[in-house]
C-alpha cells in the first residue's frame, strides 16, 4: 500500500474550499461594490475532488492526450458562456430583463458569468480528465 504525501493530503482536501464560492453572495448585499462577485470563481476549487481521484505520479502519453482533450472541451464551452452573456447583455435582448437598465448591472452580470464559465470550465476539465482515464 502506497502512503500519500503531506501534498496528496492536502490536494485531496481543497476541494473543501469550493464553499468560498458563496462569498460572491456577498456583492448582491452591497451593490456598490462589483469586486466580490469574483469570489463566485472560487468554485473552481470544486475540481480539486476531481483531481484526487487521479494518480499524476505516472504521466503517461494516454494522460497527456485526455488532458488536452478535456481542457479543449471544457474551456471551448467555458469560452461560448462567456459569448453568449457578452451578446445578450449587449444587444436588444436586455429588454427582457428590466433590471439590467444601466451600466453598472451589465458589468455586474458580465462579471457573474465570467466567474462562473471559469469555475465551470475548471470543473468541467478535471472532471473530464477523470471521466476519460476512468472510463474509456
Amino acid at each position: 500500500m502506497k502512503t500519500k504525501t503531506f501534498r496528496q493530503k492536502l490536494m485531496s482536501k481543497a476541494w473543501v474550499l469550493g464553499f468560498l464560492g458563496f462569498l460572491g453572495l456577498l456583492g448582491l448585499v452591497n451593490s456598490k461594490s462589483s469586486f466580490a462577485f469574483i469570489f463566485f470563481g472560487l468554485f473552481s476549487f470544486f475540481s480539486f475532488y476531481w483531481d484526487s481521484k487521479i494518480d499524476f505520479g505516472i504521466v503517461d502519453e494516454r494522460l497527456l492526450k485526455n488532458q488536452y482533450r478535456a481542457s479543449s472541451t471544457a474551456f471551448t464551452i467555458a469560452f461560448i458562456i462567456i459569448w453568449f452573456a457578452a451578446v445578450i447583455l449587449n444587444t436588444g435582448l436586455v429588454n427582457l430583463f428590466p433590471f439590467i437598465n444601466s451600466l453598472q448591472a451589465k458589468y455586474n452580470c458580465l462579471l457573474i458569468a465570467i466567474a462562473f464559465s471559469y469555475a465551470i470550465g475548471m470543473n468541467l476539465n478535471s472532471y473530464l480528465v477523470y471521466y476519460y482515464e476512468t472510463k474509456e
